[in-house]
């Protein structure tokens, strides 16, 4: 009986995903079984404490945190007047080091902040404003007046920006939408192109019959131009695609879960009707694989999101899948530590705080 089961879900997924992506720049389409999630190995859950920091407000602002080469804690704070978004710590003497952007609409000033690491980087994009800042986090630990003014861009709608070749950026396309069952087939590229001086690249025109913002970005954008590799990890579908780096779609990756998403259209507007649906949420990365923060499952009005447990994807940057992990907790931000199966989390509980974590294999 499994086995019919998991026929008929991997034809399924393949009939669903085809009508995602588009055949024509498709070498390569690949299905993940759901042993990716009933085998992954179980991570111990170690909490960090975080007390003894030079912060008089012991963190109640946070959103996540993220752990750079073990030693640099970097907080990612919810929106508040007088608060920034970013905050950098000496995890050894706990000390502060440095804080960056406060909210506001003025010049190095944030009205929201999407944050991101990629090696040495954050990418901290401001999607309210159309603007993108990359912050060296080297930089930051070795010169105290260290400034990284954010780099407007022409793509307001989109919410994810990255460097992209030449200094160009490569952005998220919000109009990128394909449903054969409702009818709407806006096949534009998934990704768009501007210069840093706010001029666009990309020809693709920002107007459509149906306004898509709502429901076909926050995807994340993994870029490892040494591996010619640029990785699309679908927010809200259970769908990778791996492209290189000059656009063009190389492989793309479907399952190991079906989500049968719900639309409801009002005046040619999208959005998700009862329930929303979440895939890949984050990252992290190294130069020899990438590891993606996977849900596969739905939240509503009566289902919150700490309710719902992540797994751990490792791929490699051609897109094999390596091995999975889990914790059976709800994971919102992940980061590398030099210790070989072992990761820097936040998690996040029903009506608890976010929590800094390590996550470590122990093999028995």
């Amino acid at each position: 009986m499994k086995e019919k089961y998991y026929i008929v879900v991997l034809i399924i997924i393949i009939v669903l995903y085809s009508c995602q992506v588009s055949r024509n720049h498709v070498s390569d389409t690949v299905v993940l079984s759901q042993t990716t999630k009933t085998d992954a190995k179980r991570l111990m859950v170690d909490t960090i404490d975080l007390s003894g920091y030079s912060s008089s407000d012991d963190f109640i602002y946070a959103r996540f945190f993220l752990v750079y080469q073990d030693s640099v804690l970097i907080v990612v704070n919810n929106k508040y007047e007088e608060v920034c978004f970013l905050e950098f710590y000496n995890m050894k003497n706990r000390e502060m080091l440095k804080k960056m952007y406060r909210l506001g609409d003025g010049p190095n000033e944030l009205l929201s902040a999407n944050v991101d690491i990629s090696g040495n980087l954050l990418f901290v994009n401001d999607f309210i404003k159309g603007q993108v800042a990359f912050v060296n986090i080297d930089s930051v630990l070795i010169n105290p007046d260290y400034h990284c003014l954010p780099i407007q861009h022409a793509y307001k709608g989109s919410p994810t920006a990255v460097p992209y070749k030449d200094s160009l950026l490569l952005l998220e396309n919000p109009n990128h939408f394909i449903d054969k069952g409702l009818r709407i087939n806006q096949d534009v590229p998934r990704f768009l192109v501007a210069s840093r001086n706010k001029t666009a690249i990309s020809t693709a025109p920002l107007s459509y019959k149906y306004y898509t913002r709502n429901v076909a970005v926050d995807g994340r954008i993994i870029t490892n131009y040494e591996k010619d590799r640029i990785f699309y990890a679908d927010f809200h579908k259970p769908l990778l695609e791996i492209y290189d780096s000059n656009l063009i779609l190389i492989k793309s990756i479907a399952g190991p879960d079906v989500l049968p998403i719900e639309y409801a259209i009002r005046d040619n507007s999208l959005s998700f009707k009862g329930r929303v649906p979440y895939a890949y949420l984050r990252y992290c990365m190294d130069n020899e694989a990438v590891y993606l923060i996977y849900i596969g499952d739905f939240i509503s009005v009566s289902r919150d999101a700490e309710e719902l447990p992540a797994w751990i994807f490792k791929f490699d940057w051609e897109g094999t899948f390596m091995e999975s992990y889990t914790t059976g907790k709800y994971i919102v931000s992940l980061t590398l530590s030099n210790e070989a199966d072992t990761f820097y989390a936040t998690i996040r509980e029903k009506g608890n705080e976010p929590h800094l974590v390590k996550l470590s294999y122990r093999a028995e």
